[in-house]
C-alpha cells in the first residue's frame, strides 16, 4: 500500500521494513487466513491497521471506525454504508477499528450521509467527504426552497420564473446583487440571505408613492406580511434565518417545543414542521427536507394531546382536570370512553410551553391514584 502514500517517514522505515520481512517470511502459506492470522497484531501505538475481505492493508488514526474504512475503499461506499462485519461479527458504526480487524462494510442504496456521522469519523479524508455531500445537498435544498418562494411570489407579479431564466434576466438580476449566476441567487433566497422582495424589485421596480401618502403593500410586500406574521414569532420556529416563509405544524405527529424536529417543503404551503420520528419523513422526498430549529428566544403554547387509562372511579375525572390546571395547562377538548374490561380511556388536548412541560404534566397524572397510564398521543385522535 505504501506506493499510494508516496515516501514514507524515515521514523517508521525501520517498522514498515519488519512488515516486508514478515510479509516475506509468510509468502509460502497457502491459506491467506493462515497468513492473516499470523500478522494480526498491533504494529504501533498511534496508528491502526486493519484489513480489507481480499487481505490488503489499511491505515487510520487511532479511534477510527467503520466509517473511517468505507470512505477509504470509495466514497460511494461511505455514503452508503449502513453497517460493518468485523471479524465476521457485525458492528455498530461507531465501533473503534483494532489493528488485525478484518472489516467488511455493508451498504445501501436509501442510506445517506448526516451531520452525527461527523462526531464519528477520525479520519480527515472521511470528515472532508461528509462534509463536501452536506455542502451539496443543503445548496440542493436551498435552491429547491430559493425557487419554490421567488416562483411562488412573481406569480402573483404576473410573470413566471422559467421565463425569466431562460431569457436571462434572472441572471443579469443575480450579478446586480454580486451573485455569480441565477442559480446562486435563488440559493441565497433559499438560504435567507436576501429577501424575495428585494429580487422582485429589480425585476418589476414599482412607481415612486405621491408624496404626502402612507407608503402602500404592493400585493407582494402584503403576501409577505401575512407569512411573517403567521411564522417565527407565533410558532417559535427559525428556518435558516428566513422570515417571509409560512410554517405550519403537521397534524401526523402534532410537534411541540422542544422536540426535535425537521421542515419539509411543500408545494405552495410553506414549511410543514414533523418530529424527526414521524413515519410520514421517511416517505417524503429527501431533497425537499430542510433543517429548522425551535427559537429559544420565542415563547409559544403549542396544543398537545395525550391518552390517560384509569379506573372508572367517582372524582377522578375531576382530580385530573384540577392536577393539569395546577400545572398551568388548559384543556381544550375532551373525549371520554371505556375499555372492554370497564377502564375509563380520556383523551385530552392540552395546551404546554414546551415537551419538559408536557412530561412534568404526565409524570403528574400517572401518580394519581386510579390512573394506570398517561401518555402522550401525537397521531390524529382527539
Amino acid at each position: 500500500w505504501a506506493y499510494k502514500e508516496g515516501d514514507i517517514k524515515s521514523a517508521d522505515k525501520e517498522k514498515f521494513e519488519w512488515l516486508n520481512r514478515l510479509i516475506e517470511s509468510n509468502q509460502n502459506l497457502s491459506d491467506p487466513n493462515e497468513f492473516l492470522e499470523t500478522v494480526k497484531i498491533d504494529l504501533f501505538s498511534e496508528e491502526v491497521y486493519v484489513f480489507t475481505p481480499a487481505g490488503e492493508v489499511k491505515e487510520f488514526p487511532q479511534g477510527a471506525t467503520p466509517l473511517d474504512f468505507a470512505y477509504a475503499v470509495h466514497t460511494d461506499v461511505g455514503n452508503h454504508c449502513i453497517g460493518a462485519r468485523v471479524n465476521n461479527r457485525m458492528v455498530p458504526l461507531k465501533y473503534k477499528l483494532k489493528s488485525g480487524d478484518t472489516v467488511e462494510i455493508l451498504t445501501s442504496v436509501n442510506q445517506r450521509p448526516h451531520k452525527d456521522w461527523l462526531k464519528i469519523v477520525k479520519s480527515s479524508r472521511a470528515k472532508s467527504k461528509i462534509r463536501n455531500y452536506i455542502k451539496t445537498q443543503e445548496h440542493e435544498r436551498s435552491l429547491s426552497m430559493g425557487e419554490m418562494i421567488l416562483d411562488n411570489n412573481l406569480k402573483r407579479e404576473g410573470l413566471k420564473l422559467k421565463d425569466l431564466i431562460k431569457n436571462g434576466m434572472l441572471d443579469d438580476v443575480a450579478e446586480q446583487f454580486t451573485y455569480r449566476n441565477g442559480e446562486d441567487l435563488l440559493s441565497a433566497i433559499g438560504y435567507g440571505k436576501i429577501s424575495p422582495k428585494k429580487v422582485i424589485s429589480r425585476i418589476a421596480p414599482k412607481e415612486e408613492a405621491p408624496k404626502g401618502k402612507k407608503d402602500s403593500l404592493s400585493p407582494i410586500e402584503e403576501i409577505f406580511e401575512k407569512a411573517r406574521s403567521k411564522s417565527t414569532n407565533k410558532h417559535a420556529i427559525k428556518v435558516r434565518g428566513i422570515e417571509d416563509l409560512l410554517v405550519r405544524f403537521a397534524r401526523c405527529c402534532n410537534p411541540v417545543p422542544g422536540d426535535s424536529i425537521v421542515g419539509f417543503i411543500t408545494r405552495g404551503r410553506g414549511i410543514s414542521v414533523h418530529t424527526r420520528k414521524c413515519p410520514k419523513i421517511f416517505e417524503s422526498d429527501p431533497h425537499r427536507l430542510v433543517e429548522i430549529e425551535w427559537d429559544l428566544q420565542e415563547t409559544a403554547v403549542r396544543k398537545a394531546r395525550i391518552r390517560i387509562i384509569c379506573e372508572d372511579r367517582p372524582g377522578l375525572l375531576a382530580d385530573m382536570s384540577r392536577e393539569i390546571r395546577d400545572l398551568k395547562a388548559n384543556i381544550s377538548h375532551a373525549q371520554i370512553g371505556t375499555t372492554r374490561d370497564n377502564k375509563a380511556v380520556c383523551l385530552f388536548s392540552i395546551s404546554v410551553t414546551d415537551v419538559n412541560h408536557l412530561r412534568r404534566i404526565l409524570s403528574s397524572l400517572e401518580a394519581i391514584d386510579g390512573v394506570i397510564s398517561a401518555t402522550r398521543v401525537q397521531k390524529r385522535e382527539v
